[in-house]
């Protein structure tokens, strides 16, 4: 390596409020600073710091990462793609440029969908006020809930 040659970082910075997508960037800096940066921009979860590398030229390390990548690009400098297309993008990318690597194994987890109950009872948003007639036997009913009180049938409350 000639002595003249620009040292730096190529990273990936995370965010738990933006599931699936990456930042993939440069920096002549640590990354934690450019990630800290970063948390300024209103974000409700703070950005990590993935997975970063020290190589020479970072910029065209970058510059490369992103060719590899463009499928997935979402603009600017993020991705959707996992981490671990991201890390070998930047690996293939660096060649003999790779000085150190290192990964901070906190990529965000996806949130878990909500889920109901296999017993919970639809929600209706109805207004208390409204009358329903229960669709088997007649009921009126003004609660809305989908189980008839006199009958025990399930099913649509008609207005």
């Amino acid at each position: 390596m000639a002595t003249n040659e620009v040292r730096g970082w190529v990273y990936i910075i995370t965010n738990q409020a933006m599931p699936g997508l990456l930042k993939v960037g440069y920096s002549t800096k640590d990354p934690s600073l450019r990630a800290a940066e970063l948390d300024h921009t209103g974000s409700p979860f703070p950005y990590v710091v993935a997975y970063d590398m020290l190589v020479t030229a970072p910029r065209s390390v970058e510059q490369r990462v992103h060719e590899i990548i463009k499928r997935h690009h979402a603009g600017k400098e993020w991705f959707k793609c996992v981490t671990a297309e991201a890390i070998a993008a930047i690996r293939t990318a660096a060649g003999a440029g790779k000085i150190l690597e290192s990964s901070s194994g906190k990529e965000p987890k996806p949130e878990p969908k909500p889920t109901r109950p296999k017993d919970a009872q639809p929600y209706f948003p109805f207004s208390f006020a409204t009358t329903f007639r229960c669709w088997n036997c007649g009921e009126v009913s003004s609660d809305g809930v989908a189980t008839c009180k006199t009958c025990g049938k399930r099913g649509p409350l008609a207005k």
